[in-house]
């Protein structure tokens, strides 16, 4: 039908409520992905502490916060247990609606196909400079466990 009078008004006045339902809508996903990363990283950190998880046993520089492992090696499990837990985010129950309206919102930043390859480009050209920046750094630093006052200990 095109633009109608009063649907300006008519937006801002119900947004509180799509941005309440949005919110609840996305609870139960949240709730999921959270328990899958506390889990993974539990029995992970579990394993690797009494001995049964070595990915790189730990060089001249000394042993990492993973015992029995290389200091690179608990940034790199930390960062794939928040990927598993960001897929069961999207993925997860009562996700659908969440990933219809975040097509809805990037349609309207990148409209087409052009405006998606663009869009997709400039996501990655940022991931590699960060990716080349965080490796130009040099040693692994050490991971910040805030607000945890550091790492877990299972003894």
């Amino acid at each position: 039908r095109g633009h109608r009078r009063g649907e300006g008004l008519r937006a801002a006045f119900t947004w509180p409520w799509y941005a309440l339902r949005a919110v609840l809508g996305v609870l139960p996903a949240a709730l999921v992905a959270l328990s899958t990363g506390v889990v993974l990283g539990g029995l992970g950190w579990w394993a690797a502490h009494n001995g049964f998880l070595t990915v790189v046993p730990p060089g001249p520089e000394g042993p990492g916060e993973l015992p029995g492992n290389a200091p690179w090696v608990t940034p790199l499990a930390l960062g794939a247990v928040v990927a598993v837990a960001l897929v069961v985010l999207w993925f997860g129950p009562m996700s659908r609606r969440t990933r219809e309206g975040a097509r809805w919102a990037l349609a309207g930043v990148a409209p087409g196909s052009a405006g998606a390859v663009t869009l997709v480009a400039l996501a990655l050209a940022v991931c590699v400079v960060l990716l080349v920046l965080t490796l130009q750094v040099g040693p692994v630093p050490a991971t910040v466990w805030w607000p945890l006052p550091g790492p877990p200990a299972l003894a």
